[in-house]
């Protein structure tokens, strides 16, 4: 969506996220193609691991989001050459089930749900706890000792994988063995 509507603002809600897309994000925001990144994550998917969350805090920082009980999965996309609205019944993380979603390309549904999100965003925000929620998660995560960090997460060339959990696109497949 960004791509077709030019430099933008990306509003996100959903229930959870991987830290594959919240790096991709905050890739495409260092290139200069999201203007703004905002994040509604449900509070306890995001409270209860430091492991999980720290990295996000890291590359998006914390006023990047804020914690509530969420498990809508909409993404708002408002750029230079328009808007758009993403609903789906998926998370932005690994997920092997078919899952729903549609596009609206369109300004006036786009404003409907930015005023949805805002709303949230701003109810979300009141008062200092969403605020402490995310420092104390982000605390709790720059204390783990570094042993503990790559036990749960080894170093890709170090993870095992089974066949299964491989998913190849053709491209793939050529990258790898050629014409």
């Amino acid at each position: 969506m960004i791509d077709e509507l030019g430099p933008a603002k990306v509003r996100v809600s959903t229930w959870t996220t991987g830290l594959y897309d919240v790096t991709r994000a905050g890739k495409i925001r260092t290139d200069g193609r999201i203007t703004d990144i905002r994040m509604l994550l449900d509070r306890g998917t995001f409270e209860k691991s430091p492991k999980f969350a720290g990295p996000l805090i890291e590359v998006l920082g914390a006023d990047a989001f804020r914690c509530l009980s969420v498990h809508a999965k909409v993404i708002i996309v408002s750029g230079a050459r328009g808007a758009a609205v993403m609903r789906s019944s998926m998370n932005l993380n690994k997920n092997l089930r078919t899952e729903q979603f549609d596009i609206d390309v369109d300004d006036a549904v786009a404003e409907f749900y930015s005023d949805w999100f805002d709303a949230l965003w701003d109810e979300s925000g009141r008062t200092m706890d969403n605020r402490r929620i995310i420092q104390a998660v982000y605390d709790r995560f720059r204390n783990l000792p570094a042993e503990a960090l790559k036990q749960k997460n080894p170093p890709v060339s170090e993870r095992r994988v089974k066949k299964e959990d491989v998913y190849l696109t053709a491209a793939d497949l050529v990258a790898l063995i050629g014409d």
